[in-house]
Formats: structure tokens, sequence, C-alpha cells
């Protein structure tokens, strides 16, 4: 692999430049260090990534050996690539949500939940964060079981009001418009809330329930 980078681009490390650039703040001790290593390493396999397209699709077809080993060792650069991303992702919102102001907000369905959300709103001390939609495939996926998280952000410290609202179509397609709030405290270290969302055992209305830890 080392070798047909450098019979490629014997130059690119010379004259390759981020394509991403993050700020990094003044107590960020070593993230300019390794976000220049991941994002070198993230535009060497881009480029990579185009030059062995381009080189298939001028292939046509044949079944030259080069352009097999070649194709291969892109979907490699293509893992490492995704692998990257989440390693840049996480450490973003590290610094962009630290863990002493961080507010994570999750939505989940209670098991045997048949209904369809619409809408989600959310508000914190009566200012709005969330207000967002459902597609068909999101509701599947939060019927296997799956967890949506439906916000990340920083608040400060103390007291605040969590204000939650849900609209629909319940069992018999009656439409329902649900509304829950709760009061906690953050404190140190990031605060979980989970938006529970079931239905009621008797005669299967939507329940909202507000959680957090």
């Amino acid at each position: 692999m080392a070798s047909v980078r450098h019979q490629l681009f014997p130059k690119m490390q010379t004259h390759a430049k981020p394509m991403i650039r993050i700020a990094q703040p003044p107590n960020a001790v070593g993230w300019g260090t390794r976000q220049g290593f991941l994002l070198g390493l993230l535009t060497c396999g881009l480029v990579l990534l185009g030059w062995a397209s381009a080189a298939s699709a001028s292939d046509e077809g044949g079944q030259n050996p080069s352009f097999t080993r070649i194709d291969r060792e892109v979907q490699a650069i293509k893992r490492e690539m995704l692998d990257i991303n989440r390693d840049l992702s996480a450490l973003e919102g590290e610094l962009l949500y630290p863990p002493e102001h961080r507010l994570t907000v999750f939505l989940s369905l209670g098991s045997d939940t048949l209904m369809d959300i619409d809408a989600l709103k959310i508000d914190l001390n009566g200012n709005p964060l969330v207000h967002r939609t459902y597609s068909d495939a999101e509701m599947k996926a939060l019927r296997k079981g799956g967890v949506h998280k439906a916000y990340i952000g920083s608040i400060e410290k103390g007291e605040h009001v969590l204000r939650a609202q849900l609209s629909g179509t319940g069992r018999r397609d009656q439409l329902f418009d649900i509304v829950n709030s709760a009061r906690f405290t953050k404190l140190q270290g990031t605060r979980y809330v989970e938006l529970l969302v079931s239905e009621s055992t008797l005669r299967g209305v939507p329940r909202l329930t507000i959680q957090s830890w």
C-alpha cells in the first residue's frame, strides 16, 4: 500500500492541505497535533479514492490485476475514512460541548408502541431547542428499540425546566398532541434527559414521560 501511494503521489505530503478546519480552543491540549494527523490521513485517502475511481472507470470493466488490487485497497481506505470521520466528530463534540456544560436529550419508544410521531418540540426555560419531524424510516427504527439523540448542547449549571411536545397519530388513526415538562438541576458532568413515549395499557392512549440523570 505504501509503495502504491509513493508511486502515484510522490509529493503529496509536501503539497497536501487540510480540507477541514476546526477552531482550537485555548485549553485543547494536544488537539492540534491529533487534528493535523487525522486530517492528513483524510486528505490523502480522499485523493487516492478519487484517483482509483477514475482509474477503475477508464478500465471499462477489464480484469487488470493491478486495478483489482487497488480496488481492494480503496475499500480498506473507505473503512479507515469512516473511522477517522467518527473520531473527528467525537473530538469536535468534546470541544463544542464540554462535559461540564453538556445536555443530551434522547427520544425512545416503549415496547409494543404503535403510534406515529409527526413532530417533536423541545423548549428549555422557555427558549426553543428542537422542532423537527420524523420519517417512516426513523419511526421504524424507534419501534425496533432505537434511540434518537434529539438534542446535544451546552447549558449553565443550576435549575432548568425542559418542556416537550409531541404530536402524531395513535391507534385507530386518532390524532394526539401531548405535552409534559420536568425540572432538573445541572451539576458537574453531562446531564442526560430521556423522553419516553409509551401507551396506556387499557386504552392505548399516548403518554410522555421525562426522565433525567
